[in-house]
């Protein structure tokens, strides 16, 4: 399965739990990608945008970003913010929200002061974290195929920028 199939198949499982800047959005963070990103073209996926904010999910907006390294996707990134009813620093509710996503079964470590939910799969790894920066009330959903070097860094990266912009 395509990482960019991947990622949207976890767009809806999501959803149904409950070139530039990357522009920011009200309940989203002010910086969410850079243009790129080591050496990885970031590329928003416009029409994922109707696939958030449906009347029976815990999402109330979202978006969907490809990472491209010479025209192909090596991975995307999914950030969604809850509605205003759903208290996203619940941990009983994080759970609720990753065990719709692949298997359920993850490994957690730290990334720049984030938890980082981290499942294996055949062809790719999925990202989860719940940011206690920037915007609130946000999760983020990082897939990367498995040839996918430096993952830890990457998403690093992210964190970063998100942040503090560098």
């Amino acid at each position: 399965m395509s990482v960019r199939c991947l990622a949207l198949c976890v767009l809806g499982a999501a959803t149904l739990a409950g070139c530039g800047e990357a522009p920011a959005t009200v309940g989203l963070p002010q910086r969410i990608l850079p243009a790129a990103l080591d050496g990885y073209v970031v590329q928003e996926d416009m029409a994922a945008r109707t696939g958030f904010n449906l009347d029976h999910t815990l999402v109330s907006q979202g978006r969907l970003y490809t990472l491209r390294y010479q025209g192909y996707v090596y991975g995307a990134l999914e950030i969604a913010s809850l509605r205003s009813n759903i208290d996203g620093s619940d941990i009983d509710q994080q759970q609720r929200i990753r065990a719709q996503i692949g298997s359920g079964n993850y490994r957690f470590y730290e990334v720049e002061g984030q938890w980082i939910g981290e499942q294996d799969t055949q062809d790719d790894r999925i990202f989860i974290w719940f940011p206690d920066y920037g915007a609130d009330n946000t999760f983020e959903i990082v897939t990367l195929t498995n040839d996918f070097s430096g993952a830890p860094r990457f998403l690093a990266g992210i964190i970063r920028y998100q942040e503090t912009g560098t």
